[in-house]
């Protein structure tokens, strides 16, 4: 995909003026966003999890990012992440006296813990599904996201909105994502609608608007919120800080 590909592609900016019988909706930085980088986040699990286990947490983190870089955007299951991250502590004798189901739900759970302190609600954002849902629309959220649509829920729940969603769909549950496009066909068929009937709103141009596009669904684009830069460029400091 080239930036003429990007200019040329049907995308209103903004919210929605009107409401969709089907609204599709990304998550992070569109409906929530966090006040630390996703950077400093594995930081923070990696000392959280270094301290559960005695372990080095930069032992930690190294093995979490070189995991991570063989595998596909955000579409293998978390704990199997977690999974080849404890067979390499354990192949060097790090870890002691903990079985590999242990090791992955403690693994989930400080992730998710973390996750959820460090969340604020986009208040345009929900104040334009709860309008929809009162519309009688059907809101879908669509993320290419490395947690499972149940992380996602409690997300929801967690900044009192889960009741506005019908289904959450993820892309590390589905092995599909918008980056590629491919979630897009897989949602449309699962939810049994036309397209023409849905629009899709989300933060990133490429992946929520001109691969939604692609498969007939009208796109609205947004820029994350000036509040979200700046928590974004204090949580980049910290993250530097952290490895001086």
């Amino acid at each position: 995909m080239d930036n003429k590909d990007l200019n040329t592609s049907k995308i209103s900016k903004g919210l929605p003026n009107s409401f969709s019988n089907i609204v599709l909706v990304d998550c992070m930085d569109t409906i929530l966003y966090r006040d630390i980088s996703l950077d400093y986040l594995f930081v923070l699990w990696a000392k959280k999890m270094g301290k559960e286990f005695n372990i080095y947490y930069k032992f930690l983190l190294y093995y979490r990012r070189e995991v991570v870089k063989g595998k596909m955007h955000n579409t293998v299951p978390i704990d199997d992440i977690y999974g080849e991250i404890y067979d390499h502590c354990n192949y060097f004798g790090l870890i002691q006296a903990c079985s590999k189901d242990l090791f992955i739900s403690k693994a989930h759970n400080i992730e998710l813990s973390i996750e959820l302190k460090h969340h604020h609600l986009r208040k345009d954002t929900a104040a334009y599904l709860r309008n929809a849902k009162s519309n009688n629309s059907l809101i879908y959220c669509v993320s290419d996201f490395r947690l499972p649509s149940f992380d996602i829920n409690q997300f929801f729940s967690n900044l009192g909105i889960e009741n506005l969603f019908t289904k959450v769909f993820s892309s590390c549950d589905i092995g599909k994502t918008k980056k590629r496009g491919d979630l897009y066909e897989y949602v449309i068929e699962s939810i049994h609608k036309n397209p023409s009937e849905c629009i899709m709103i989300g933060d990133n141009k490429k992946s929520d608007c001109v691969n939604a596009n692609k498969y007939g669904i009208n796109s609205y684009w947004l820029n994350i919120s000036t509040a979200s830069k700046i928590h974004l460029l204090t949580s980049k400091l910290k993250s530097l800080l952290t490895y001086i």
